[in-house]
């Protein structure tokens, strides 16, 4: 959580640049991590 958070203030400069594209990447990003965890929690 606390690095998600991290990455995400760290990424709002690059975002204001390039929105569109960066936000659709970012939700598929941040869905591919939300899944890797919900793995690493069942294993």
């Amino acid at each position: 959580e606390v690095l998600v958070l991290t990455m995400e203030k760290f990424d709002l400069g690059i975002i204001a640049k390039s929105w569109g594209e960066r936000a659709t990447r970012k939700k598929e990003a941040f869905a591919f991590v939300k899944i890797t965890v919900l793995i690493r929690k069942v294993k």
